[in-house]
């Protein structure tokens, strides 16, 4: 309890020494070892949150747990391990639109059906936050790869009205103009509203 007093206080380097005592104590203790895998993640030292996160899936197996997991290796650019625990996320709760948006993003690369499908997921699951502006530019980008410019261009436009600080929207959406419309006006209007 008394690590409470220190992030009270604003004394994180405290609190975290006893709550790093009370993991060696008690290494079941999920609140602690949640606490320590949160600070890890938070100062990004994400080779010592895995082991932290292990320990917590394997007493838990909760879906939270994996999605975090999930995003510690995503920086750690290990991404099959990444889209291995993003699915477990999916598994467990089928409605995190989180883990279908970053696990689309992966799969971009190498499997683009699957990536439209967990990004049209993911914007099913999720209308308001910043993953829906991300995962429209993201589908967008898709379309457009494939050819497909006027879903293209339909996801660029709603990423935009979704978040309009999101320049790479606005210069994804200047590209399909000069590409395949040739609407140089629209595209350099759309360049310039970028740089805004």
């Amino acid at each position: 309890r008394r690590e409470r007093v220190y992030f009270a206080m604003g004394e994180q380097e405290l609190a975290m020494e006893d709550i790093q005592q009370v993991v060696l104590l008690q290494p079941t203790n999920i609140r602690a070892l949640w606490t320590r895998a949160k600070h890890l993640f938070s100062r990004l030292c994400f080779h010592e949150c895995v082991p932290v996160l292990d320990l917590i899936i394997e007493q838990t197996n909760q879906s939270h747990a994996y999605l975090l997991r999930a995003q510690v290796y995503l920086e750690l650019g290990d991404y099959t391990m990444a889209v291995k625990d993003f699915s477990a996320t999916i598994v467990l709760d089928p409605k995190c639109a989180l883990a279908f948006y970053h696990r689309g993003c992966i799969l971009m690369k190498c499997n683009s059906d699957r990536a439209l499908k967990d990004l049209s997921v993911a914007l099913l699951l999720d209308g308001n936050s910043e993953v829906f502006a991300k995962a429209y530019l993201h589908r967008g980008v898709l379309y457009a790869t494939h050819g497909r410019f006027p879903e293209a261009i339909h996801d660029f436009k709603a990423a935009i009205e979704a978040d309009p600080s999101v320049a790479a929207s606005h210069v994804s959406l200047a590209l399909v103009h000069m590409n395949y419309l040739k609407d140089f006006d629209s595209a350099k209007h759309c360049l310039g509203t970028a740089i805004q």
